[in-house]
């Protein structure tokens, strides 16, 4: 169940930003050099999230992850933690299984970032996505050289 977590063959990168410094731009840098490393068949796909965008370094960008037609393995999600229930649900949506927030201010962030964090189990568990995160370092694979990591 988690192989698509640690060997995907699709990721979205949901708050892509071509703007240098930030963990959306870093995120996208990651997981391109995996797509380029990768040694499977078909190759990685990657996708692009943001709607202010509609390319990002070379790779076509969608003003939301409910509008990518392919199907989505992992989906790595760098929003404001106010828009992260909402690209959750989507992603559930979507039927996509396995999501990466890396986003902070939840829990550790008060009350209303608990409230928020809360949502996320509820969305999480409606639609049986596996969940890492929020407030996530993202993750590594070693063995295929993913790093969906900022």
């Amino acid at each position: 169940m988690l192989d698509r977590v640690f060997n995907p063959e699709s990721i979205a990168v949901v708050g892509a930003t071509p703007k240098e410094g930030k963990v959306g731009s870093t995120l996208l840098k990651n997981i391109i050099v995996f797509k380029d490393e990768a040694k499977t068949e078909k190759g990685v796909r990657i996708y692009a999230v943001n709607p202010h965008y509609e390319n990002i370094l070379g790779i076509a960008c969608y003003p939301a992850i409910i509008q990518i037609e392919d199907r989505v393995d992992l989906a790595v999600v760098a929003v404001p933690a106010v828009n992260v229930p909402e690209v959750l649900g989507h992603c559930g949506e979507k039927g996509i299984k396995n999501v990466v927030v890396i986003s902070a201010g939840f829990k550790e962030a008060g009350r209303e970032g608990a409230l928020l964090e809360s949502e996320l189990v509820r969305i999480s568990e409606k639609y049986r996505v596996n969940l890492i995160g929020p407030n996530s370092l993202g993750i590594i694979n070693t063995h295929t050289n993913l790093n969906a990591t900022s």
